[in-house]
């Protein structure tokens, strides 16, 4: 999945872009505590405050980069009933259900909108010359690694620190 880092109208960046600047607003040495986590937290969150997009600054939120130490900051907050209200706020805001999001998909799916979309037609992996294998960080369950044997032999596997043939397993 592409994410990209103005995309507005994610619900997961909405969402993160909210308990931060809920933080921002009312609790900025909480923010700072996030921020000091390590390195990339640190960076994405400099990248927040002084960032500027479309003539504001505090829209640019690499949410994905943190997102494990943004739920554990979250998870420890003190106050995390409030998140949760401003995070289910959002959703209620964003979220679009069946069927208004499929109409929705089908409208903009060529927009800024929806990056994941990557267009109408069939995207069959089996035969796109262009797609040689996937990244599945981490052990892969009997289930999934016999899928990848019987379908997906002849492309890769990356787990985040090896590249390897699927067929060789």
């Amino acid at each position: 999945m592409v994410h990209r880092f103005f995309d507005n109208n994610s619900v997961n960046f909405q969402a993160a872009r909210a308990v931060v600047n809920y933080w921002y607003e009312n609790d900025r040495e909480y923010l700072e505590r996030f921020a000091n986590a390590n390195d990339v937290t640190r960076a994405t969150v400099d990248r927040y405050y002084n960032e500027e997009y479309n003539g504001k600054v505090r829209t640019i939120f690499e949410y994905w980069k943190v997102e494990k130490e943004l739920f554990e900051f979250i998870d420890n907050y003190s106050n995390k009933n409030e998140l949760f209200k401003i995070i289910r706020s959002v959703l209620k805001k964003h979220l679009l259900k069946y069927p208004e999001s499929e109409k929705d998909a089908l409208d903009c799916y060529l927009q800024d909108k929806a990056p994941e979309m990557v267009g109408r037609k069939d995207n069959n992996l089996l035969k796109s010359h262009n797609f040689i294998g996937f990244f599945i960080p981490g052990l892969i369950d009997s289930r999934t690694k016999k899928i990848l044997k019987e379908k997906y032999s002849n492309k890769i596997l990356f787990d985040g620190k090896k590249i390897k043939k699927i067929v060789d397993m």
